[in-house]
């Protein structure tokens, strides 16, 4: 399996919709850190904002069947809540704000009027949507958490982020492309050096 590759030299508007398509805005200023991670918990910050999460080839995001994949949307379809993540942040509570691994988060959308979180796996590394009946945790104790991620700002692509799992620390939400070209959402292993997983987070129509 192989990750999916850009198709054609089509290049995204940053902050705009355009025709069915859907196209992204800035929404935080942080930057991209490479380090340790030395914290003990979190609190949360009673803050979410709604964004689609889109792919290089404009797939989006969406929770189907009880699966995280990416599909081709209209801007129309782009309006179903199985697209539409909640991105609800935390504040650490011990990493002094001037260097954090980035912002805490905890990914949430609602699909048949249910909530899911993205979770990371215990014992491999990969990521589940897990049902949430149960509001979000107010307080995170330790490091790392299954459903917790620092969204990060990529310096090579403006208005595109990186998540970076709490649980696998140096491990990124990607995507991947299976043999039946269904295209997937996985965790993968990058370093500082090899800036290429990523996201646009777009505003909802």
């Amino acid at each position: 399996m192989e990750e999916d590759q850009e198709e054609g030299p089509d290049k995204m508007d940053e902050s705009h919709i355009d025709g069915d398509y859907v196209h992204s805005p800035t929404i935080l200023n942080d930057e991209i850190y490479c380090q340790d991670l030395d914290t003990d918990s979190f609190k949360y910050a009673d803050h979410c904002v709604t964004r689609l999460i889109q792919t290089r080839n404009k797939r989006f995001l969406v929770v189907e069947g009880g699966k995280l994949k990416f599909m081709m949307r209209t801007k129309m379809q782009c309006r179903n809540e199985d697209s539409q993540f909640k991105i609800c942040t935390y504040m650490n509570t011990e990493i002094p704000p001037a260097t954090p691994p980035g912002m805490p988060a905890i990914l949430m959308v609602s699909s048949n009027g249910r909530e899911w979180i993205i979770c990371t796996n215990e014992v491999e590394k990969s990521v589940y949507p897990k049902l949430q009946d149960q509001p979000l945790p107010k307080h995170i104790d330790g490091s790392r958490h299954e459903a917790l991620f620092f969204l990060q700002s990529m310096k090579e692509r403006k208005n595109w982020y990186r998540f970076e799992s709490s649980r696998w620390p140096g491990w990124f939400l990607a995507f991947e492309t299976e043999d039946g070209g269904t295209i997937k959402l996985i965790l993968k292993k990058s370093d500082c050096d090899v800036i290429d997983r990523g996201f646009q987070l777009v505003n909802c129509p």
